[in-house]
């Protein structure tokens, strides 16, 4: 790991090689965000291999955008799926107490289990996210995760399993950004619905919702102790509530109905140096998508 000095407001502060990839790569997106192209699309195919399916859904805008940042040779499936914290069916099987509590087997036990895990983690993500931080190591990424078992559909797995992931863009200590798409149950059968009834929604359509949080220049700290607010009723509560829902994410889900009891589970990672070092100037996808635009 290499410290690169740069100046800034007359003071000269040392960085990370890494850093200055991550900043590089994300006034990259910054261009992609501002011109009239897809994120999902510009990554699904790099000299002409595909990367990533067609499908605007959650999950792949995350791969999308986190692949942005990642060495050439570090953008697979397994690798993605590891930093991501794992795909919906792997974060449901490593997490006994929502399996037990879905199936009906010592449910008061493993909800108050999983309350403490779920709320243990929200206030680790909290605390991160609101601390102040040095210039030298900003921005940061964070990944999130959100996870859901609704007692309503235990019959089936699939129908059981929910989930939701998106990106949180610290620019600075009071600028934030949400990043994220989202993918419709209604008419694909997976686990969420856009609420225009759309198949499926990416980064550009979801830029077009009218919300507080999914400004594209984003919001204070003062936003996201709201947003904050909400996601702490989201693991606090026992049954489902689709208006918290929709005002975190501008979307509705058609798997949940309000008073279905559910028990939530929240992951998150952030995207360290430590990630990249050891791949000199990874942000080679990024470059490369930079000369289509």
């Amino acid at each position: 790991m290499k410290l690169c000095r740069v100046s800034h407001n007359k003071l000269r502060q040392y960085v990370t090689e890494e850093r200055l990839s991550i900043r590089e790569s994300l006034q990259i997106f910054n261009k992609i965000d501002k011109s009239n192209h897809s994120l999902e699309d510009l990554c699904r195919f790099d000299h002409g291999k595909l990367l990533f399916t067609p499908a605007h859904t959650c999950g792949n805008t995350m791969r999308c955008f986190l692949s942005l940042f990642l060495d050439d040779r570090n953008i697979h499936s397994n690798n993605l799926d590891y930093l991501m914290n794992g795909n919906v069916f792997q974060q449901f099987y490593n997490n006994t107490n929502v399996l037990f509590y879905t199936y009906n087997r010592w449910e008061d036990v493993f909800k108050d289990i999983n309350d403490k895990i779920c709320g243990n983690n929200f206030l680790k993500l909290k605390k991160s996210i609101l601390q102040d931080n040095d210039n030298e190591i900003l921005p940061r990424l964070l990944f999130v995760s959100l996870v859901w078992s609704s007692k309503s559909n235990h019959n089936s797995l699939t129908a059981a399993l929910n989930d939701h992931k998106f990106t949180i863009i610290k620019y600075d200590n009071d600028n934030y950004r949400l990043i994220m798409g989202h993918i419709n149950t209604s008419s694909s059968g997976s686990d969420h619905a856009s609420d225009s009834g759309d198949n499926s929604i990416g980064l550009t359509a979801y830029k077009l919702k009218t919300n507080a949080f999914n400004d594209v220049e984003g919001f204070d700290k003062n936003m996201m102790l709201q947003f904050l607010d909400l996601m702490e009723v989201y693991v606090r509560q026992k049954t489902f509530n689709s208006n918290i829902y929709k005002d975190m994410f501008s979307v509705t889900t058609t798997n949940n109905q309000d008073h279905d009891l559910y028990m939530p589970s929240l992951y998150h990672f952030e995207l360290l140096d430590s990630a990249l070092s050891g791949y000199g100037h990874v942000n080679r996808l990024a470059k490369r998508i930079e000369t289509r635009l």
